[in-house]
């Protein structure tokens, strides 16, 4: 009775020991600001038209995702430190419609 109770304990211990380490990893990557996610840091992205096939679409501009009179060139972080989102030049031409 005594080998099955500590068989149990040394697999709740590994398990605990794994969630504990892996909440770190993700927790330091996030403090750094390391994104997993990351494409390759292109500012084009590919859309499929169904007309033509396939086009590439061209980012008009970045604004910030909570202030969208904060505009920018380049891709990069907003002042409130979140990723900026692209505005491609085919919405705006949806817009003005």
């Amino acid at each position: 009775m005594d080998q099955k109770n500590n068989k149990k304990l040394i697999v709740i211990t590994v398990l605990l020991t794994a969630l504990i380490t892996v909440s770190i990893i993700f927790a330091g990557l996030k403090f750094t600001g390391l994104n997993l996610n990351q494409g390759n840091g292109t500012t084009t992205e590919q859309a499929v038209d169904d007309d033509t096939g396939s086009k590439e679409r061209k980012v008009a501009y970045w604004q910030a995702p909570m202030n969208p009179t904060e505009l920018y060139d380049a891709p990069g972080k907003s002042l409130m430190g979140m990723d900026l989102v692209p505005v491609y030049e085919d919405e705006l031409a949806g817009d003005s419609e």
